[in-house]
């Protein structure tokens, strides 16, 4: 009879228990051998038995029937023993202790946009966002990583200033790149007329019927430009003042027929008659065309003051002194006036009387603004329009050179700081005392001061020049009255005209017509050169 399937699988267990048992006998006769003798190998061996066998020993071990015993602490201390990697004792040991992230005691990361967003940003902007050492994630690690555990909130690391340079593209070269003298040109080729600029108003307004056409707008460039360029527009243009304007408070009009017949200024607005509070507390304000002389008077070189035919009066001869006493307020040294032209058209009036004349009478206040300017030359243009009526020379120039006065003014302020500078001194010293006083010394000496054959010759040249002033009046009679002569003459006789001769002239007219002058300044009497002894100490 064939056994059934059960008893097949009944005996086939007990083989392999009878198998299992066998296999552990003999390792626990070899690990007692091995005890003993010592001669255990330092190989282990790993078991080559199929999962079903170890399946069936766990499933033996816990019957009670198979006990498997765990690996000793001496096959781990051995050489090429058993690794502790592979065995978990107990529970695991503690590491160090991970830092805990508080998001309330940290500041969140920056919000970094995309580099591709412009969004109408700079270059410069833009190159900044770009920089890799912008990175918000490494910024935050690093801070974490630096902050220690006990501390309850870090202070934010200042962000490290980035220099970007651009690259700068290589300009042109400019007006500033140019010699002196070439800005010099260019400046006179802007702003420099060649006609005389008219003026009125005490040297403040510009007739804006003859504008000059200059370019001004140049002056508003640069600083430095306009520092350079208001010398030339000042100094190198002749300004024209035509005496027309409205007389003052203090001039008292005789009566209106006066007003009427000298035909005088009256001006269209009321701003140069009623005075505005505002321009009280705020000062005047700066207009188009109007010029502040107080701030660049010492840049005018030339100036020329006219008075029409008809404008002979007592007022007239005020407003021409008024309007050169305006240069004569500032310093000699201030002052920077080279030529200083008056021009006339004088008129016979009766019994051998001209107008114009008493305007250079010696206790005029003309003559007395004359002596207080510090100019270089003065010329007088004497128009013989209404004199010949039209026929003969047109004008006569009479011209005087005055550099010695302008020098003896500037000696005399020297003297005069020097003074003050010395009386400041002695009080200094009388406040602090002798000792610890050191004297200072004058900034500018005069070479000559000592010198007393230096000082007669200055005193004689500034005497000379006052007597020719006082002679003007003498010198304006005789221009006219020659003129008015020899218009007589050629009306009597025209044919004697072409026979005048120069010994007919005055002593002080050596010379007339358009381009002529009379030069004064031969009246002086040369030092003698024989005597050379000088008295001169530069100490």
């Amino acid at each position: 009879m064939a056994p059934s399937v059960s008893e097949h699988t009944k005996q086939r267990a007990k083989r392999q228990t009878k198998a299992c048992k066998k296999s552990t006998t003999s390792r626990r006769r070899k690990r007692c051998s091995s005890t003993v003798d010592g001669d255990r190998s330092t190989k282990r061996h790993r078991s080559q038995s199929s999962p079903r066998v170890l399946n069936a020993t766990a499933k033996s071990g816990s019957d009670g029937e198979v006990k498997v015993e765990p690996p000793r602490l001496v096959d781990f201390e051995k050489d090429y023993g058993i690794p502790k990697r592979q065995f978990t004792w107990g529970d695991p040991e503690p590491g160090p202790k991970e830092e805990l992230f508080d998001e309330e005691e940290t500041a969140p990361p920056p919000a970094v946009p995309s580099a591709y967003c412009n969004y109408g940003r700079s270059a410069r902007q833009a190159a900044l966002l770009r920089s890799p050492s912008l990175d918000s994630s490494s910024c935050l690690r690093r801070r974490l990583h630096e902050s220690p555990s006990v501390s309850p909130s870090p202070e934010p690391e200042a962000r490290p200033r980035i220099i970007i340079r651009l690259k700068k593209t290589k300009k042109g070269p400019g007006l500033m790149d140019m010699p002196a003298e070439v800005r010099e040109e260019i400046y006179r080729g802007l702003l420099v007329s060649h006609k005389p600029i008219p003026v009125y108003d005490g040297w403040r307004r510009v007739y804006q019927r003859e504008n000059p056409e200059l370019d001004i707008n140049i002056l508003m460039v640069s600083k430095k430009i306009f520092v350079e360029a208001r010398g030339v527009l000042y100094g190198e243009n002749t300004f024209l003042y035509r005496l027309r304007d409205m007389p003052g408070r203090s001039q008292v009009m005789a009566n209106v027929r006066e007003l009427a017949s000298n035909h005088v200024y009256v001006p269209q607005g009321e701003d140069s008659l009623f005075v505005n509070e505002d321009n009280l507390l705020g000062g005047e304000p700066h207009l188009p065309g109007t010029i502040n002389i107080q701030k660049y008077a010492p840049y005018f070189r030339y100036i020329t003051l006219q008075a029409d035919h008809n404008r002979y009066s007592a007022h007239t001869r005020e407003f021409m002194a008024n309007a050169i006493k305006t240069f004569a307020r500032s310093a000699p040294g201030k002052n920077n006036i080279h030529t200083l032209s008056i021009v006339i058209s004088p008129r016979y009036i009766d019994q051998g009387k001209f107008t114009f004349v008493d305007f250079f009478d010696p206790k005029s206040c003309l003559i007395d603004a004359l002596k207080c300017v510090s100019c270089e030359t003065i010329r007088v243009h004497i128009w013989n329009e209404y004199l010949s009526d039209g026929m003969g020379p047109p004008c006569t120039r009479l011209m005087m050179r005055v550099h010695q006065l302008r020098f003896f003014k500037h000696l005399v302020q020297q003297q005069q700081e020097e003074q003050e500078r010395e009386k400041r001194v002695n009080e200094r010293q009388a406040v602090e005392g002798h000792e610890n006083h050191q004297a200072s010394k004058p900034k500018r000496r005069d070479i000559w001061r000592k010198d007393e054959r230096m000082h007669k010759f200055r005193f004689k040249r500034l005497c000379a020049i006052n007597k020719r002033l006082e002679k003007l009046k003498s010198y304006v009679f005789e221009a006219c009255n020659k003129h008015m002569e020899k218009h007589k003459r050629s009306r009597h006789n025209a044919t004697d005209e072409q026979g005048w001769s120069d010994d007919e002239e005055s002593a002080y007219l050596l010379a007339d017509g358009a381009d002529s002058e009379v030069d004064f300044d031969q009246e002086f009497d040369e030092p003698n050169d024989s005597d050379n002894d000088s008295d001169f100490d530069p100490n």
